[in-house]
């Protein structure tokens, strides 16, 4: 898995798009957060959530076969 997958999550405070509440930085409260997923299995399973189910868009996105994200 690309390291930049991760540091997108990272980036985003582990949700992709929607509202920020309160505090954002180092000192934030993590209530509500899940941790990063750290298999590529994992990673992908997530991208697949966030991109509603499309595994032609992760596929295009990370630049592997559709088949390969579908595994």
């Amino acid at each position: 898995m690309p390291p930049d997958i991760v540091t997108a999550y990272e980036q985003n405070g582990g949700r992709h798009g929607g509202h920020r509440r309160g505090q954002s930085g180092p000192g934030r409260a993590t209530k509500g957060t899940r941790p990063v997923p750290k298999s590529a299995g994992a990673q992908i399973r997530y991208l697949v959530k966030q991109y509603e189910g499309s595994t032609k868009a992760v596929a295009a996105l990370l630049t592997i076969s559709q088949r390969t994200v579908e595994r």
